[in-house]
Order: C-alpha cells, then sequence, then structure tokens
C-alpha cells in the first residue's frame, strides 16, 4: 500500500531520501527548514535539488517551512533531514508539535556530550527533552556509509535503521527498501548513533594525511596510501575503545567504519581535512569553504571534550586517543597538523616472568548471588509505597552504578529534590532486604572458589556499589564472613561504578597491587571499572552477554563459577 512521507529538512541526505521513497510509488512531500527557502523554490521551478544532477521522480511535493503542519497532515511517518546545527530546532518547533503517533526517522548523525563526559545520542536528547514536555516519543535513525549523491545515483547503499520499536522499524525498511538502497535493523540505538557519529571525529584526521602529501611533496605527488591507511587504522582502534565506553555493538563499529570510509573519500570533511594538512589555519580553511556545512568539527569537538572529561575523572587515559586529542588540538589551539604517528604504534610484547595470583575482588550483586530481580522489583514496589513516578523502568544498564546515580535516573532531579538521597537509598534498600531475605542463594561454585582461595593464601575482597547494609547482609547470609578479607561498599567511596575507586580502594587495603588481582564482575560498567583499576577481569554472565562483557575488556566470560580454580585464574591473570 502506497504510503506518505514527509521529509522535513531539504539538505542533501533529507533530500536524496525522496528518491527511494518515491520510486517504491509513495508520496514524498519534501519541507525545507528556516534555512531552505531557496532550495524549496529551486526545487519547485525545476523539480531538481540545486545541488543534484538528476530530478526528483514523480510523486514529491514541496513545501515551505511555514506549511509543514500541513505537510505532515495524514503522513505515514516524518524524516528529519537537518543537519546537527538544527537539532533543537526540530526538537523543539517539530516533535514537540508533532503527533506523537507518528513515526519519525532522523537522518542527523552527532552526539551530545554531558557534564560528566557521559556521550548521548540525537534520539536520547530530543526524547529527555520532550518527556520534561510530558510528550513519550521514542525517534528512530539511520546511520551507514552513504553519500547523498551517490545515493541519487542509485549507487549500491548499505545502512541501517535504529530504534527501540521493532515494529516501526520493519515499516520503514519496507517503505524504503530498494534494488540499490539496503537496510538493515537494529535496536542498537546508541551503538549505531555512535559508531556514524564517531567517524565524523576521524575522517577529518585521515584526511589530513592527503594534505601533509601535498605539503611535503608537492601537489602533484598523486595519492600516497600508507599514511592514510596508517591514519585510518588508527581511526578504527580508537572508534574501537569508544564504541566499548558506549555499549555499542560490534556490528554498529562495523557500519561506522564503513561510513568512515565514504567520509574520508567522498565527503565534505575531506576538504577541511585536506586544506588542514597543508598547512591551513582553521580560520583560513574555513574561509576558504565559506558556506559548505561541517557537521564533522561539531562532532569531533564534542567527542574530544567528553574524553578529556572523562580522564579528569579517572575513567579513561588520553593515551588511548592519541588521534582525537591531536584533531582537537588543530581545531581548538592551532597545533599543526602533522600527524603524531609514533604515538600510534603498541608494544604487547611480554617477559616469560610469571604474576602470581595474590587477590580476588568480587562485585556483589550478580557475582556472589544471582538477585538482580529483587533489586528491581524492590525499586518498582518501593516507589509504589512512597508514591513516585519512576522516569523510565529499572534495566540492566543500570546495573553497577551508585545508588545515588539510579535514583537520578529513575526519578530525575525534581523528585530527587522532595526527599534526601539518603532517606530515598535507605528505604529502597531496606524494602530490598525485606524481599530477599530468605531467599539467597549463592551462585553455583563461589562457596567452592572462596573456600579454595582461603586454602592457599589468596585474598578474597567484596567491591560493591551497594550500601554497607546490603554488603552485611549478603555477607551473613551467606555465611562467608570468615572468608573475605576486605569489603568496600558504595558507602565507602566517593564514584560509583564504571569509576575504578572501589575495586582500587579494595586492592589497597589487601595491601597488593592491581596486577595481582583479578576483578570478578557481572556488569558492563563493572568491567570497565577493573579495567580501569589495572586488572584482569572475570565476567559472569548473569546480567550481560558475553560480547557487551568482552567488548568493555573482560579476559573471560563464564556463567557461573563451577569449574573455576585457582590454578586457572593463575593462567587467566598471565595469559
Amino acid at each position: 500500500m502506497a504510503k506518505v512521507v514527509t521529509i522535513i529538512g531539504s539538505g542533501m541526505m533529507g533530500s536524496a531520501l525522496a528518491f527511494p521513497a518515491a520510486e517504491n510509488g509513495h508520496e514524498v512531500r519534501l519541507v525545507g527548514s528556516p534555512l531552505d527557502n531557496e532550495i524549496i523554490d529551486a526545487c519547485i521551478a525545476t523539480n531538481r535539488h540545486p545541488k543534484f544532477d538528476r530530478d526528483f521522480p514523480a510523486g514529491v511535493k514541496y513545501y515551505k517551512v511555514c506549511d509543514w503542519k500541513k505537510a505532515v497532515e495524514g503522513c505515514d511517518f516524518v524524516i528529519g533531514g537537518v543537519s546537527s546545527f538544527g537539532v533543537d530546532w526540530f526538537g523543539e518547533e517539530i516533535l514537540a508539535n508533532l503527533d506523537p503517533a507518528i513515526p519519525v526517522l532522523s537522518v542527523t548523525k552527532g552526539l551530545i556530550n554531558l557534564e560528566d563526559g557521559t556521550l548521548i545520542s540525537y534520539p536520547d536528547y530530543w526524547r529527555k527533552n520532550l518527556l520534561a514536555k510530558g510528550i513519550d516519543r521514542h525517534v528512530n535513525a539511520v546511520g551507514g556509509p552513504c553519500t547523498s549523491y551517490e545515493l541519487v545515483f542509485h549507487d549500491q547503499t548499505e545502512v541501517a535503521f535504529c530504534g527501540v520499536n521493532t515494529a516501526e522499524l520493519k515499516m520503514l525498511k519496507e517503505t524504503m527498501t530498494t534494488s540499490y538502497y539496503h537496510i538493515s535493523l537494529t535496536n542498537d540505538v546508541i551503538g549505531l548513533e555512535s559508531a556514524v557519529a564517531l567517524k565524523n571525529a576521524y575522517a577529518l584526521s585521515v584526511a589530513m594525511t592527503v594534505g601533509l602529501v601535498n605539503r611535503h611533496h608537492g601537489e602533484n605527488a598523486g595519492l600516497h596510501y600508507n599514511s592514510q591507511a596508517g591514519a585510518f587504522y588508527q581511526a578504527t582502534r580508537e572508534m574501537t575503545q569508544l564504541m566499548k565506553i558506549q555499549n555499542g555493538s560490534l556490528d554498529a563499529l562495523n557500519i561506522g567504519i564503513g561510513d568512515l570510509y565514504v567520509t574520508v573519500y567522498g565527503g565534505r570533511t575531506r576538504k577541511i581535512g585536506i586544506l588542514l594538512g597543508e598547512g591551513k589555519t582553521y580560520e583560513e580553511a574555513m574561509d576558504i569553504l565559506a558556506g559548505v556545512t561541517l557537521e564533522s568539527l561539531v562532532v569531533a569537538r564534542r567527542v574530544a571534550k567528553a574524553i578529556y572529561r572523562k580522564a579528569e575523572l579517572g575513567l579513561v587515559s588520553l593515551a588511548e586517543f592519541p588521534m582525537l586529542c591531536h584533531s582537537y588540538d588543530v581545531l581548538e589551539n592551532g597545533k599543526d597538523a602533522e600527524l603524531p604517528w609514533e604515538a600510534f604504534t603498541f608494544d604487547h610484547t611480554k617477559w616469560l616472568k610469571m604474576t602470581q595470583l595474590k587477590g580476588l575482588v568480587f562485585d556483589m550483586d550478580g557475582t556472589l548471588v544471582d538477585n538482580l530481580e529483587y533489586h528491581f522489583i524492590s525499586f518498582d514496589e518501593y516507589a509504589r509505597r512512597k508514591g513516585l513516578t519512576l522516569l523510565e523502568p529499572m534495566s540492566l544498564k543500570l546495573n553497577g552504578m551508585h545508588s545515588d546515580d539510579v535514583f537520578r535516573t529513575m526519578l530525575g532531579e525534581e523528585q530527587c529534590k522532595k526527599y534526601s538521597l539518603d532517606e530515598l537509598n535507605r528505604g529502597k534498600e531496606e524494602v530490598y532486604r525485606e524481599m530477599y531475605r530468605g531467599h539467597i542463594e549463592p551462585l553455583a561454585g563461589i562457596m567452592e572458589l572462596l573456600r579454595e582461595a582461603k586454602e592457599r593464601g589468596v585474598k578474597c575482597a567484596i567491591g560493591s556499589s551497594g550500601c554497607r547494609e546490603n554488603v552485611e547482609f549478603i555477607i551473613e547470609g551467606l555465611g562467608i564472613a570468615d572468608l573475605i578479607d576486605v569489603s568496600i561498599s558504595g558507602s565507602d567511596v566517593t564514584h560509583g561504578k564504571p569509576h575504578p575507586e572501589i575495586f582500587a580502594t579494595a586492592i589497597e587495603r589487601m595491601g597488593l597491587k592491581p596486577e595481582e588481582c583479578i576483578v570478578v564482575e557481572d556488569a558492563v560498567n563493572g568491567i570497565l571499572a577493573g579495567v580501569a583499576a589495572g586488572c584482569k577481569c572475570l565476567a559472569i554472565t548473569t546480567t550481560a552477554t558475553d560480547e557487551a562483557l568482552a567488548n568493555a575488556g573482560a579476559a573471560m566470560c563464564a556463567k557461573d563459577f563451577a569449574g573455576i580454580t585457582i590454578d586457572g585464574l593463575n593462567q587467566l591473570l598471565n595469559s
């Protein structure tokens, strides 16, 4: 059945999507943004976008922004075609006034950096702002290696649509798929949106190598592939690290790498990268490219600022991101574009001397006991008793976070202001202990491992984000007080996971070094904290997948402790 597709934002990518939609027999309504009046005038006059060399297919109608409400009447879905510079306008003018029942697919690529260094996607940014207005909407998004003019040319194109509503995604795919436009689907919104945004930050540096060749060897030297490939390798290496931080999937990363390729060799970012490589200052390059929209520079700055902030908080090392830091210095501080090539090398060789395992640091919830269900239902029960409104359901993404941060996420700042966080934490945990008492069971194999560790002189600690009362509750419930040398709770530290403070404190209290210890965790945030503390990590897959935990840095994954021995852990430590 033919559908009505309204595209708001008549830039190149939004306009290019009119081709597969109209060629599939659907009515397409192309609406300009406040900056697109001249484009819409040209489309009306010529039936062609000023940047394209082909006419629009039959079935495309044109509207100026003042008529956008008329253009969405009776439409089946909206495609948001604005650039990063129009994100706030699209959210405040369009999404805030659009019927929430109409699905939205966004082509805008980018990330928003929060105060704590967290990077969120545009769909998440829009959702939070809309929820504040009482509007419940999830926005779908498209990402992947696709230039607008090659899509118009019908070049074979592979992209992905992401969103939380699978039925909407399948409808969007059915509407837009053609013989040349191929669409994968995923619910990994943060992964896909992160990957296709991050490539913008790195395409800039790869393109600099072309300009550097021109500067050092002359404009007639031709393309040199060693330097481009070397920079491309480092770009994918850093993107991989960033995707681990974002908890994105491997498929999303691969799409981002494909998008990096097309951006380096066919995008606008290539132009400014070459100019910077040739020795132009940022200001000189921008003057030369006046009028060209460069979203990549926005993303590069935001991602760099986020990583610098995470480094300040002790969550990452800037040494892992030399290319990102270099690009930021070129843009912000006038640094020469010559890449720090030696910083891209690595040395993974090892001396044969074996390190003896001396300590194990166990997370508690989901690791010693499989109790996450009781935390979830006790949170709901406490909210019911207290008359609180949850902004989103309790989910595994919050696993391992400090309880203060969980309450801020679940309740929002306004509700948290009505009560002290101490009161909320105490109340919820009292309900949890009330509901879980009598149901405490050790995870398979953990008691045997703790006893073997005691016999062999391997110290054991608990490092949990839970409160002190919960830690003592589980220690008593399992009867393991004589097997635990140190216990650190969320009450004993300032920072929750993924900050390494909990594990670092436990290791220090045991009088050991990180390289002598293994952290045992079930949560992605916990694995990130263990890695940041300098430890090898064993992941227990009670609450997360093998892939997610391995991507976070786990050296080994197991469903429980059955068959795990101190000798085996010694081998893991030295693997």
